[in-house]
């Protein structure tokens, strides 16, 4: 980097304009270096921002017909987003079950890792 303050005089002689000098040259530097900082700041902030959304991007999309990756019945997605109280990426799903000769349809939400396109 390059020098806050100026050369001394080579007198010796301190002067109350050469002390200003060096405050002000100071002052500029820390000012220049804070505005680096903040716009480097900036910066890291949304390449952050954009690799979580990256990360969360949800690959299904209403109407496709999914099933657990583990097994259990046919689901359609019903909706994709983001759970309101943990903000993590939900797939709602819609299905139906049969008990004692009834379809009864349930519904619940599933994170996508364990889902699996069918």
């Amino acid at each position: 980097m390059f020098p806050i303050f100026p050369t001394t005089p080579c007198s010796g002689d301190v002067t109350l304009a050469y002390v200003n000098d060096c405050h002000t040259r100071a002052a500029a530097v820390e000012t220049d270096q804070i505005m680096r900082l903040d716009r480097y700041l900036w910066l890291l902030f949304h390449a952050a921002i954009l690799l979580c959304t990256m990360a969360n991007e949800i690959e299904f999309k209403p109407g496709d017909v999914v099933q657990l990756k583990s097994g259990g019945p046919l689901m359609t997605v019903s909706s994709v987003g983001n759970d309101a109280m943990t903000k993590r990426p939900r797939v709602w799903c819609v299905w139906f079950v049969k008990e004692k000769g009834v379809e009864t349809k349930k519904d619940g939400p599933f994170t996508p890792e364990t889902l699996g396109r069918v």
